[in-house]
Protein backbone atom coordinates (compact mmCIF):
# COMPACT_ATOMS: atom_id res chain seq x y z
CA UNK A 1 0.00 0.00 0.00
CA UNK A 2 1.39 3.72 -0.96
CA UNK A 3 2.30 5.89 1.71
CA UNK A 4 -0.62 8.20 1.04
CA UNK A 5 -3.21 5.32 0.74
CA UNK A 6 -2.17 4.25 4.04
CA UNK A 7 -2.61 7.10 6.42
CA UNK A 8 -5.80 7.76 4.14
CA UNK A 9 -7.16 4.48 4.69
CA UNK A 10 -6.05 4.96 8.83
CA UNK A 11 -8.11 8.04 8.89
CA UNK A 12 -11.11 7.07 7.06
CA UNK A 13 -11.32 3.52 9.53
CA UNK A 14 -10.93 6.31 12.76
CA UNK A 15 -13.41 8.34 11.61
CA UNK A 16 -15.55 5.93 11.18
CA UNK A 17 -14.78 4.17 14.81
CA UNK A 18 -14.44 7.62 16.49
CA UNK A 19 -17.85 8.56 15.40
CA UNK A 20 -19.84 5.23 16.26
CA UNK A 21 -17.88 4.77 19.43
CA UNK A 22 -16.61 8.00 20.53
CA UNK A 23 -12.97 8.72 21.26
CA UNK A 24 -12.49 6.42 24.40
CA UNK A 25 -14.55 3.76 22.82
CA UNK A 26 -12.65 3.48 19.83
CA UNK A 27 -9.29 1.19 20.35
CA UNK A 28 -6.35 1.64 18.42
CA UNK A 29 -6.93 -2.07 17.64
CA UNK A 30 -10.31 -2.15 16.25
CA UNK A 31 -9.15 0.83 13.67
CA UNK A 32 -6.69 -1.10 12.48
CA UNK A 33 -8.26 -4.62 12.00
CA UNK A 34 -9.99 -3.54 8.62
CA UNK A 35 -7.05 -1.39 7.34
CA UNK A 36 -5.20 -4.49 7.65
CA UNK A 37 -2.07 -2.40 8.49
CA UNK A 38 0.19 -2.69 11.57
CA UNK A 39 0.01 -0.73 14.86
CA UNK A 40 3.40 0.24 14.00
CA UNK A 41 2.25 2.30 10.80
CA UNK A 42 -0.50 3.84 12.29
CA UNK A 43 2.11 5.61 14.81
CA UNK A 44 4.71 6.49 11.94
CA UNK A 45 1.60 8.80 10.54
CA UNK A 46 0.26 9.89 14.23
CA UNK A 47 1.66 9.63 17.06
CA UNK A 48 -0.94 9.13 19.62
CA UNK A 49 -4.83 8.05 19.43
CA UNK A 50 -5.28 11.63 20.11
CA UNK A 51 -3.31 13.08 17.35
CA UNK A 52 -5.44 10.98 15.29
CA UNK A 53 -8.42 11.84 16.86
CA UNK A 54 -7.31 16.24 15.61
CA UNK A 55 -6.89 14.62 12.45
CA UNK A 56 -9.79 13.04 11.59
CA UNK A 57 -10.99 16.61 12.87
CA UNK A 58 -9.01 18.65 11.05
CA UNK A 59 -9.76 17.24 7.86
CA UNK A 60 -13.36 17.70 8.28
CA UNK A 61 -13.21 21.32 8.95
CA UNK A 62 -11.06 21.92 5.85
CA UNK A 63 -13.96 20.36 4.11
CA UNK A 64 -16.09 22.73 5.47
CA UNK A 65 -13.81 25.70 5.25
CA UNK A 66 -13.58 24.57 1.38
CA UNK A 67 -17.50 24.51 1.16
CA UNK A 68 -17.74 28.38 2.36
CA UNK A 69 -14.71 29.31 0.45
CA UNK A 70 -16.34 31.79 -1.97
CA UNK A 71 -15.28 31.81 -5.98
CA UNK A 72 -13.56 33.80 -7.88
CA UNK A 73 -16.85 35.00 -9.43
CA UNK A 74 -18.72 35.16 -5.84
CA UNK A 75 -18.56 39.57 -6.06
CA UNK A 76 -21.30 39.67 -8.48
CA UNK A 77 -23.58 37.12 -6.01
CA UNK A 78 -25.66 39.20 -2.55
CA UNK A 79 -24.07 37.96 0.12
CA UNK A 80 -27.10 36.92 1.89
CA UNK A 81 -27.48 34.82 -1.27
CA UNK A 82 -23.93 33.42 -0.42
CA UNK A 83 -24.91 32.44 3.03
CA UNK A 84 -28.07 31.44 2.55
CA UNK A 85 -27.37 29.14 -0.07
CA UNK A 86 -24.07 27.60 1.15
CA UNK A 87 -25.35 27.41 4.24
CA UNK A 88 -28.46 25.13 3.15
CA UNK A 89 -25.87 22.87 0.75
CA UNK A 90 -23.98 22.08 4.21
CA UNK A 91 -27.19 21.23 5.89
CA UNK A 92 -27.78 18.89 3.06
CA UNK A 93 -24.64 17.23 3.31
CA UNK A 94 -24.85 16.75 7.25
CA UNK A 95 -28.17 15.33 6.68
CA UNK A 96 -26.99 12.51 4.24
CA UNK A 97 -23.37 12.04 6.34
CA UNK A 98 -24.18 10.38 9.68
CA UNK A 99 -20.62 10.24 10.70
CA UNK A 100 -19.99 13.94 10.00
CA UNK A 101 -22.72 15.04 12.32
CA UNK A 102 -21.38 12.08 14.75
CA UNK A 103 -17.62 12.93 14.95
CA UNK A 104 -18.58 16.99 15.94
CA UNK A 105 -20.83 15.30 18.85
CA UNK A 106 -18.03 12.96 19.71
CA UNK A 107 -15.24 16.19 19.84
CA UNK A 108 -18.08 18.19 22.00
CA UNK A 109 -18.57 15.56 24.00
CA UNK A 110 -15.00 14.84 24.81
CA UNK A 111 -14.23 19.06 25.34
CA UNK A 112 -17.10 19.08 27.65
CA UNK A 113 -15.60 15.98 29.94
CA UNK A 114 -13.13 18.69 31.64
CA UNK A 115 -10.35 16.22 31.45
CA UNK A 116 -6.78 17.15 30.49
CA UNK A 117 -7.32 15.35 27.06
CA UNK A 118 -10.59 17.02 26.89
CA UNK A 119 -9.10 20.26 27.59
CA UNK A 120 -6.56 19.62 24.66
CA UNK A 121 -9.03 18.77 22.16
CA UNK A 122 -11.32 21.86 22.78
CA UNK A 123 -8.35 23.80 22.57
CA UNK A 124 -7.13 22.43 19.61
CA UNK A 125 -10.63 22.76 17.69
CA UNK A 126 -11.27 26.74 18.64
CA UNK A 127 -7.25 27.12 17.52
CA UNK A 128 -8.22 25.27 14.40
CA UNK A 129 -11.53 27.33 13.64
CA UNK A 130 -10.07 29.93 14.93
CA UNK A 131 -7.39 29.93 11.81
CA UNK A 132 -9.16 28.52 9.20
CA UNK A 133 -12.74 30.88 10.00
CA UNK A 134 -11.46 34.05 11.18
CA UNK A 135 -8.13 34.22 9.60
CA UNK A 136 -8.74 32.46 6.14
CA UNK A 137 -12.30 32.60 5.85
CA UNK A 138 -13.36 35.97 6.61
CA UNK A 139 -10.99 38.06 4.99
CA UNK A 140 -11.46 36.20 1.93
CA UNK A 141 -15.42 36.90 2.37
CA UNK A 142 -14.59 40.52 2.99
CA UNK A 143 -12.58 40.80 -0.07
CA UNK A 144 -15.22 39.12 -2.10
CA UNK A 145 -18.69 41.14 -0.88
CA UNK A 146 -17.04 44.83 -0.57
CA UNK A 147 -18.87 46.63 1.92
CA UNK A 148 -19.96 43.66 3.63
CA UNK A 149 -19.52 45.11 7.12
CA UNK A 150 -22.08 48.13 6.13
CA UNK A 151 -24.38 45.04 5.16
CA UNK A 152 -24.87 43.93 8.47
CA UNK A 153 -27.95 45.72 10.28
CA UNK A 154 -26.63 45.71 14.32
CA UNK A 155 -23.33 43.65 13.82
CA UNK A 156 -20.12 43.57 12.95
CA UNK A 157 -19.67 41.19 10.02
CA UNK A 158 -16.47 39.15 12.53
CA UNK A 159 -19.97 38.52 14.90
CA UNK A 160 -22.21 37.40 12.45
CA UNK A 161 -19.49 34.72 11.25
CA UNK A 162 -18.92 33.75 15.24
CA UNK A 163 -22.81 33.66 15.76
CA UNK A 164 -23.33 31.67 12.62
CA UNK A 165 -20.77 29.30 13.97
CA UNK A 166 -22.54 28.44 16.72
CA UNK A 167 -25.87 28.86 15.34
CA UNK A 168 -25.39 25.99 12.81
CA UNK A 169 -23.40 23.79 15.59
CA UNK A 170 -26.59 24.01 17.27
CA UNK A 171 -28.43 22.70 14.28
CA UNK A 172 -25.96 20.13 13.23
CA UNK A 173 -26.07 18.43 16.66
CA UNK A 174 -29.77 18.60 16.60
CA UNK A 175 -30.07 17.37 13.01
CA UNK A 176 -32.06 13.97 12.59
CA UNK A 177 -33.09 14.68 16.70
CA UNK A 178 -35.26 16.83 17.22
CA UNK A 179 -35.14 18.49 13.89
CA UNK A 180 -35.40 17.23 10.61
CA UNK A 181 -33.67 18.82 7.04
CA UNK A 182 -36.47 21.32 6.09
CA UNK A 183 -36.71 22.17 10.29
CA UNK A 184 -33.16 23.43 10.14
CA UNK A 185 -32.98 25.21 6.64
CA UNK A 186 -35.78 27.36 7.61
CA UNK A 187 -34.19 28.04 10.76
CA UNK A 188 -30.91 28.75 8.97
CA UNK A 189 -32.06 30.96 6.70
CA UNK A 190 -34.14 32.82 9.82
CA UNK A 191 -30.80 33.45 11.25
CA UNK A 192 -28.61 34.45 8.57
CA UNK A 193 -31.68 37.18 7.04
CA UNK A 194 -32.04 38.43 10.38
CA UNK A 195 -28.27 39.75 11.06
CA UNK A 196 -27.69 40.10 7.35
CA UNK A 197 -30.93 42.19 6.81
CA UNK A 198 -32.59 43.02 9.80
CA UNK A 199 -34.98 39.54 10.19
CA UNK A 200 -37.63 42.12 8.02
CA UNK A 201 -37.35 39.69 4.64
CA UNK A 202 -37.57 36.29 5.71
CA UNK A 203 -40.41 35.32 8.71
CA UNK A 204 -40.50 31.72 10.07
Amino acid sequence: MEISDARAAILSEARKKFARMGFHGASIDSILKETGLSKGALYWYFESKTALFKAVLEKDIERILQHFMPSSDSAEEDPLDFFLSRGEEYLEILWNDTELRLIWTQMFLEAQRGDEQGQELSQFVRDTVKMAYYNTLFPIVSRSFPGFDQKVSGCAAGDLFRIAEFFFNGLMINLGVTLDLEEATKYWRFMVTRFVEGGKSYVV
